[in-house]
């Protein structure tokens, strides 16, 4: 039996989830319109046989991907025109742990900051909105939006 998916889901907190850095699997329960976040390493099988049972109803949130983030840091830094900082975050990127000082260069440039923050947020929308359509799901923001162009 599929769900008819009509509840309210809110873009901040979904946008939140696509894009946090942490040791937890994030579902949305489209009963409620709810997200919430269980750490990855939780040993509990019954909790996780419920999850697989419920699967209509509870979708997990696709994962953190560290090597997207380092895609956008290569779009980044192409269009970065500081030649100085673009040396520093091409080393950042070339170093075995290029996240770690990744915002520390940032905080020195921010303007630059700014931009990396807007590039990354639009890439995760990208990948929200997708997500969304791909589960015949909307967001609160968006109804919103679709509405204004009414």
């Amino acid at each position: 039996m599929a769900f008819a998916f009509n509840v309210g889901i809110i873009w901040e907190e979904l946008l939140k989830a696509f894009s946090a850095r942490n040791n937890c699997t994030y579902f949305l329960d489209n009963l409620t319109g709810e997200l919430f976040a269980v750490p990855s390493n939780l040993d509990d099988r019954d909790f996780w046989r419920q999850m697989e049972i419920h699967g209509e109803r509870f979708l997990r949130i696709p994962g953190y991907n560290y090597s997207v983030e380092r895609q956008i840091l290569k779009d980044f830094i192409a269009v970065v025109e500081d030649e100085e900082l673009k040396r520093l975050l091409s080393e950042a990127e070339n170093s075995a742990k290029p996240f770690g000082n990744l915002d520390e260069i940032l905080s020195f440039f921010p303007e630059e900051e700014f931009k990396f923050g807007k590039m990354r947020e639009e890439f995760f929308a990208k990948q929200v909105k997708q997500w969304l359509k791909v589960n015949n799901l909307s967001s609160i923001d968006e109804i919103s939006l679709n509405l204004l162009d009414i």
